[in-house]
């Protein structure tokens, strides 16, 4: 999916493409993001402190305008002397903009659970040590 590849380059440049303009992005237990302007901002803060992020997909499956699917994330934190691999396992549903709307194919909502505990305490303990 496009939108893994993006996401998976930790840049934001991309983000537009996939986001409509009002979007909102519930990621875990964070705050909603609202805008697409947060949600750069949000996906800003956290890229730098991140080596590699990648998707591996598992099943998607689409019904109307709205998209679920499950996924496995495997994170490096950077700084890592390690390079520890994290796998963690996620969900998402995303909300389409409707057909025949302004920015119709582009996600109006984006909801993803999974629990990156593991790799926010990988981040504390190198920015720590950087």
């Amino acid at each position: 999916m496009s939108l893994h590849n993006s996401a998976d380059s930790l840049t934001t440049k991309d983000l537009s493409k996939f986001y409509s303009t009002n979007a909102v992005l519930r990621y875990g237990n964070s705050e909603e993001a609202n805008g697409v302007e947060e949600i750069t901002k949000f996906f800003e803060a956290v890229f730098p402190l991140l080596k590699v992020m990648k998707h591996e997909l598992v099943e998607m499956d689409r019904v109307g305008n709205k998209i679920y699917e499950s996924c496995f994330i495997t994170y490096i934190v950077a700084n890592d002397p390690e390079e520890k691999k994290i796998k963690i396992p996620a969900f998402g549903k995303i909300f389409l903009v409707e057909e025949g709307k302004e920015e119709a194919g582009k996600m109006e909502r984006f909801e993803v659970f999974l629990d990156p505990s593991e790799v926010f305490q990988r981040i504390q303990e190198f920015t720590k040590k950087a």
